[in-house]
């Protein structure tokens, strides 16, 4: 019985389902990738990727802990711009840490923030000290005053000049270290780079010694760290501050710093002031609250 031929509507239509099948074969051969339920696998020259744990890419908020046994990987780490700090517990007064426990904190920030206290952030969480028998320090030619203790001692930095009036000067005692320079340029009339510096606005001035700090160079000096500048207040008026470990460089020269130093920048009748002193240094940290213009 002869074939009965099929209308070529029919035909062309076979035709088309086989190219698509065909065609929808190949690609998930040639793409080497295979849909299995939600999960999808794709192995390119023999590696194999496959989805990032999102518990992994979560990271660590302000405030919150996070535990590591010793010798585990670390796994976890804190949002963008804070650190990773130790969990401390005050008891009796006493710092007590935790020893698997870290936490994520905004360090320094200028206030005394979610999980901080003087254990791990001494810079934001100042103790109160009681300074009513503290005595007052007055420089009559700039125009500033502020408390220190009893047992210190002020000196001058600047040549054949009273303590009361000199441009620099540095308070000293067996615990604490306390720093005041006004940026006077009729005491560098003959360094033009340095008045050029010291005429700058206040911002524009902390930025240029925060700069000469970030590009230091010095070869003997290793792992310095310059922190961001923040912005705060002295006295009312706006003021700035940053974080410098290893050394202090300027267009004068520079020295080395023992530890963590503490650099504040502000302004009074058209002088820059820079005030500075270790970090972790509660008695210097109270002094800078005391510290006053006589003179606005």
């Amino acid at each position: 019985m002869p074939n009965k031929k099929e209308p070529l509507s029919i035909i062309a239509i076979k035709t088309l389902l086989a190219v698509i099948i065909f065609t929808g074969v190949g690609t998930i051969i040639v793409g080497g990738g295979w849909l299995i339920g939600n999960n999808y696998e794709n192995k390119t020259d023999d590696k194999i990727v496959k989805p990032v744990d999102q518990e992994m890419r979560k990271c660590v908020k302000e405030g919150e802990k996070f535990y590591l046994k010793p010798g585990e990987p670390q796994t976890k780490e804190c949002c963008h711009g804070l650190k990773t700090g130790t969990f401390y517990s005050i008891v009796n007064g006493k710092c007590i840490p935790e020893s698997i426990a870290s936490i994520c904190i905004d360090c320094p920030s200028g206030k005394c923030g979610l999980g901080e206290n003087k254990c791990n952030c001494p810079e934001d969480c100042r103790e109160q000290i009681d300074t009513a028998d503290w005595k007052t320090y007055r420089n009559e030619k700039y125009g500033y005053s502020f408390k220190y203790p009893q047992d210190s001692s002020i000196s001058s930095n600047q040549f054949a000049t009273d303590e009361h009036e000199a441009f620099n000067i540095a308070l000293r005692n067996n615990k604490s270290v306390f720093n005041v320079e006004v940026q006077d340029p009729k005491m560098f009339e003959n360094v033009a780079t340095v008045v050029q510096t010291m005429n700058l606005e206040l911002k524009e001035f902390t930025e240029k010694i925060w700069k000469l700090n970030k590009e230091d160079i010095n070869p003997n000096i290793k792992n310095k760290k310059v922190g961001k500048i923040l912005q705060t207040t002295i006295d009312g008026k706006i003021a700035y501050q940053f974080a410098l470990t290893e050394s202090y460089h300027d267009e004068r020269g520079g020295y080395t710093l023992d530890r963590r130093h503490f650099y504040f920048f502000t302004e009074n009748n058209g002088l820059n002031f820079m005030i500075w002193f270790p970090a972790d240094d509660q008695v210097a940290q109270q002094i800078l609250s005391t510290f006053k213009f006589t003179e606005k």
